[in-house]
């Protein structure tokens, strides 16, 4: 089964998510491709990755972009993803 330390720290994760905190929404998109204290769910991962995307997070941009990259939890689509990449890039993420 999942650690106790695992599954409370995605609660403590989708606490400060609900709170609109956007590295905790990419933490819990992180919680959830990983199947780390939830159960392992791509459509919920890329959920997460795309709010906070959305919110201009640049980590969250690049995430959402290998799901659409590798079709996990969003239909493959490598224009969307080498948008979503561009996006963090201009962000300096260096693996946008």
């Amino acid at each position: 089964g999942v650690s106790q330390d695992q599954a409370e720290a995605a609660d403590l994760f989708r606490c400060a998510a609900n709170q609109g905190l956007m590295n905790a929404v990419c933490s819990l998109g992180v919680c959830f491709r990983d199947g780390t204290g939830v159960p392992q769910d791509d459509r919920e991962a890329a959920s997460h990755f795309s709010r906070a995307a959305n919110k201009g997070h640049a980590d969250a941009q690049v995430a959402l972009g290998l799901c659409f990259s590798n079709g996990r939890g969003k239909p493959r689509d490598g224009d969307e993803a080498a948008r979503l990449f561009r996006r963090a890039a201009e962000q300096g993420n260096p693996l946008g």
